[in-house]
């Protein structure tokens, strides 16, 4: 961790953040009816007016790109288990996936180049 530049401080922050938040009002969600994480409801709720619908288009955009260029990335660095930031996409939260990749992508090419 003493080798961490500031860019990966600022993706591990990211990275808690993006997993607390979400996970915060997924809880939330999750109290609120009484079957738990209901799917249907939970998409249904993306969608329940105009700004919600217009932040969830978005992000479901965002994560789409994201996912095919970290997948390319991954296999050309040559990182390993580069699949598994997609399944955190998914099951945890892009908020999440995306600042670990990038943190780990980092510490991929520093130990790549000789860095510690």
């Amino acid at each position: 961790m003493k080798d961490f530049t500031p860019r990966m401080w600022i993706y591990a922050a990211l990275a808690v953040v993006g997993l607390v938040v979400p996970w915060y009002f997924n809880i939330q969600f999750m109290r609120e009816h009484p079957h738990g994480f209901a799917l249907g409801a939970f998409v249904a709720g993306g969608y329940a007016n105009s700004a919600a619908a217009s932040l969830t288009s978005d992000l479901t955009a965002g994560a789409m790109a994201f996912l095919i260029w970290m997948l390319g990335e991954s296999r050309r660095l040559g990182m390993r288990f580069g699949w598994v930031y997609g399944l955190l996409l998914f099951f945890v939260a892009f908020g999440f996936a995306c600042p670990l990749f990038l943190l780990m992508r980092e510490r991929h090419i520093r130990i790549s180049r000789g860095g510690a």
